[in-house]
């Protein structure tokens, strides 16, 4: 069953386009909402206006949870970025009521034990019961799955607040996870920067990497070669990822260490053919296998900390 669907009020007015009751409201650079010439602006202005009340009552929320659970922590990384909101509906295929996670926060938990907990606590919250109003899968268990399967996991809900100015309740996104599992999502991200730009493409489709997202990913995928050394991966996938990133990323990866590395963008993007798909699907099963084979922190393989460990032309060795 889809995620449910957020209820936009945006409409014509005129030779524009508006959601008329929030008017003025503030948007994320601080200027008022206001007429916009197509109905996708005005569309985005609203989830951004609505998304700005609603983090901070999901911030509430999320500190009611952490105080009955101990030594439970939640992260507020701030609503999605406008560019990110375009982005996941013209590149990613998304339709604009179905992005619902502009709201959005992460909770979380050393043991498994107060992971479940916590989603027992959420499904007794009116925030959550409100959700049956919304077609579509209001939670999902990830925590279900095998471990062998290797695939990334967490617990997510949509919850959903009443926003003033709208007759309908606004959704947001709130993620449960373990601490040892966010960590090594951190390594494989540059994986998932990858893949989900492919999510509206059939699996049999390449994947167009743009030019604006190569220093990125790039960035992301020297410390995931890096954990993956170290997890006993088959030498010959271990040989096959390295070369990818080489062949792919080359250019990239001799301004990962500037100063400034997201300031050079290359002139040519990349694509990733189907064949490379799958295999980027096996080394991402490989990264989430053994983050639940092994209980030592991961803190070492993260972004910052890799730098001196790996130069960048142990790629080409």
């Amino acid at each position: 069953m889809a995620s449910p669907d957020q209820v936009l009020e945006a409409r014509s007015l005129g030779e524009h386009f508006i959601w008329k009751q929030g008017e003025g409201l503030p948007l994320e650079d601080g200027s008022p909402l206001g007429p916009r010439d197509t109905l996708f602006d005005a569309q985005v202005d609203e989830q951004i206006a609505k998304s700005l009340i609603a983090q901070k009552l999901l911030v509430k929320f999320c500190r009611d949870l952490t105080q009955y659970i101990d030594r439970s922590s939640f992260v507020d990384p701030g609503i999605k970025k406008r560019k990110n909101i375009v982005e996941k509906v013209n590149v990613r295929g998304k339709k604009i009521h179905q992005v619902n996670d502009v709201s959005r926060a992460t909770v979380k938990f050393s043991h498994l034990e107060e992971l479940y907990a916590a989603e027992a606590w959420i499904r007794q919250r009116p925030e959550y019961k409100a959700m049956q109003r919304f077609k579509g899968k209001a939670s999902k268990n990830r925590y279900t799955q095998s471990t062998e399967d290797g695939s990334y996991r967490d617990i997510k809900f949509f919850i959903c607040f009443d926003i003033p100015r709208s007759v309908n309740p606004w959704i947001v996104e709130l993620q449960l996870n373990l601490q040892q599992a966010l960590e090594h999502k951190s390594i494989g991200h540059g994986i998932y920067e990858i893949t989900r730009l492919g999510d509206a493409l059939p699996d049999y489709a390449a994947i167009p990497v743009p030019p604006t997202k190569m220093m990125r990913i790039a960035r992301k995928l020297r410390p995931c070669y890096v954990a993956l050394r170290r997890t006993g991966i088959d030498p010959n996938l271990l040989k096959w990822f390295r070369d990818f990133i080489y062949q792919n990323f080359e250019d990239c990866m001799g301004h990962i260490d500037d100063a400034k590395p997201d300031a050079y963008v290359p002139t040519q993007g990349a694509v990733v053919v189907p064949e490379d798909r799958t295999l980027l699907d096996l080394v991402s099963q490989a990264i989430y296998k053994y983050s639940f084979s092994v209980s030592k922190s991961a803190y070492a393989y993260k972004n910052g900390g890799m730098v001196p460990v790996i130069a960048a032309n142990e790629l080409k060795a």
